[in-house]
C-alpha cells in the first residue's frame, strides 16, 4: 500500500509531474499487465473457476479502486511519516472485522502470544514513525487523518472480503481479474482529471520516469497484492495484519541500502525496529510450536477450505 510520489508534491510547494488519478491508473495498469501475464503462464486453467464466479473479482475490484482513490488524497494532504503512522490503524480495523466474521480468527486474536506481539508491535511502529528525524505534524492534518482512517477501514474490509468470498478460487487468477477491474474503474477519474496521457508526454515523462511508474505498479501493486492474497488464504487476516507492521521499518532499511546514508534510521528507530522484529519472531515461533494456529483449521468448519475442481491439483 505504499504510494510513490513522482517529483514534488503540494506539501513541498511544487507541482507533481503525475496528477494523483493518472498515477493511480498507470500503476494499476502496469500491475494488471504483469499479474495477468504471470497468471496466464502459470495458472491458466484456474481462470475458468474465476469467471464462473465473476461477481467475486468485480466486488473486490470496486473495493480496491475505491480504497485507492480515497487513500491517495490522504497521501497528498499530510507528511509521509505522519501518514505512515495513521495508516497502521489498518491492523486494528482488520482485527476487529476478522474477530467478527471468522471463528478461527477469534482463536488467534484471543491468544496471549498474539496479543502481546500485536500490542508491542503497534507501539514499536508508532515510535519508529514518531522518532523519524523528519516527523512533523503539519499540513491539513484533520482532513488527512480522517481520509487515512476511512481508507484504513476500507482496506481492512477489503482484506476480510477476500478471505470471505475468494476462498473457492485460486489467488493469482482472482487478483489478476480484480486488478483489471480496478484499473478500468481508475481510468474514469484519470480521464476526468484530464491528464491521463501524461505518461507519454515527452516534456514530462521521460523513459526513466516511465520505467519507475511501470515497475512501481508491477512490483508494489502487482506482486505485493498477489502475495497478500496468498497470505490471507494461508495464515488469515490477523497474522497477515500483524506481519504487515514490519513494512515501515523494512522500508527504512531498504531505503538506506539503496539510497545511501541520507536515508538511514536513527538509533531509536533501530531499537524499536528490533523490538518489532522480535515480536514477529515470537509470534511465528509460538504458532509453529502449536500454541496458536497460524492457519485456519478446516476440520469441522465446512467452507473454509478452497473448493478444488475435479481433476485439478490443490496447489496455488
Amino acid at each position: 500500500m505504499r504510494y510513490v510520489k513522482v517529483n514534488t508534491t503540494p506539501q513541498g510547494g511544487g507541482a507533481a509531474l503525475f496528477p494523483p488519478h493518472a498515477l493511480n491508473f498507470w500503476r494499476y495498469a502496469s500491475a494488471a499487465v504483469a499479474v495477468t501475464v504471470i497468471a496466464l503462464l502459470t495458472r491458466r486453467g484456474k481462470f475458468r473457476a474465476v469467471f464462473r464466479r465473476l461477481w467475486v473479482p468485480l466486488v473486490l475490484g470496486v473495493m480496491l479502486a475505491t480504497f485507492q482513490m480515497i487513500w491517495v488524497y490522504g497521501v497528498w494532504l499530510v507528511p509521509a511519516s505522519y501518514g505512515a503512522l495513521v495508516i497502521r490503524m489498518t491492523m486494528i480495523f482488520s482485527l476487529l472485522l476478522g474477530y467478527l466474521f471468522f471463528a478461527e480468527e477469534r482463536r488467534v486474536i484471543r491468544s496471549r502470544a498474539f496479543l502481546v506481539s500485536a500490542v508491542l508491535g503497534l507501539v514499536s511502529v508508532a515510535c519508529i514513525a514518531v522518532f523519524d528525524d523528519d516527523f512533523a505534524m503539519r499540513g491539513a492534518l484533520m482532513s488527512g487523518t480522517l481520509i487515512f482512517l476511512v481508507s484504513s477501514f476500507l482496506w481492512s474490509a477489503y482484506s476480510v472480503t477476500i478471505r470471505k468470498i475468494a476462498r473457492k478460487t485460486s489467488p493469482l487468477p482472482t487478483f489478476a481479474v480484480t486488478v483489471c477491474v480496478a484499473t478500468a474503474i481508475l481510468a474514469v477519474p484519470a480521464a476526468i482529471e484530464g491528464r491521463i496521457g501524461v505518461m507519454f508526454d515527452r516534456q514530462i515523462s521521460r523513459p526513466n520516469i516511465q520505467l519507475a511508474v511501470f515497475f512501481s505498479g508491477a512490483l508494489c501493486v502487482g506482486v505485493t497484492n498477489s502475495l497478500y492474497y496468498q497470505s490471507l488464504r494461508r495464515i488469515g487476516v490477523a497474522y497477515t495484519a500483524l506481519v504487515s507492521l514490519a513494512s515501515p521499518f523494512l522500508t527504512g532499511v531498504f531505503a538506506y541500502l539503496v539510497l545511501g546514508p541520507e536515508e538511514k534510521l536513527n538509533f531509536t528507530q533501530w531499537a524499536f525496529g528490533s523490538v518489532l522484529v522480535a515480536c514477529l519472531a515470537f509470534m511465528i515461533l509460538s504458532s509453529s510450536r502449536g500454541k496458536v494456529r497460524a492457519a485456519p483449521s478446516t476440520q469441522g468448519a465446512p467452507g473454509l477450505a478452497p473448493e478444488v475442481e475435479p481433476g485439478s491439483d490443490r496447489s496455488d
